[in-house]
């Protein structure tokens, strides 16, 4: 997962409650391309094939991802792309899961937002 300043035990925790495990690497801004091509050549070594992304509309992002991770002899998949945002949570919700405020930016919503359905 890419998110930044996103604690990694929240994202073991989520891992976890759908069964998987997480591999957490951790990236520095400003030696990023190389962090990545490490986590990339990491997750290869033990065994992977390819990479899954999120991405739905950023096509800047999702060449930027895609060159990289194939550049490692992975693939690149990109399971959500050009599908609307409206689509994919509907698509979220009728398959039973339930999205939980985990993080916010203060800057844009207040506190009491974290933990809501």
């Amino acid at each position: 997962m890419r998110f930044h300043g996103y604690k990694p035990n929240i994202v073991e925790e989520q891992a976890r409650s759908i069964g998987l495990e997480s591999i957490i690497i951790p990236t520095r801004s400003q030696e990023f391309d190389n962090d990545f091509k490490t986590a990339l050549e990491t997750v290869k070594h033990r065994g992977l094939r390819g990479i899954i992304f999120g991405d739905i509309f950023l096509a800047d992002v999702r060449e930027f991802y895609e060159t990289r991770v194939r550049s490692v002899g992975l693939e690149y998949y990109d399971i959500l792309w050009g599908q609307s945002t409206g689509s994919v949570i509907e698509d979220f919700i009728q398959c039973g899961f339930k999205a939980i405020v985990t993080s916010i930016w203060l800057k844009k919503l207040d506190r009491r937002y974290l933990g809501r359905q």
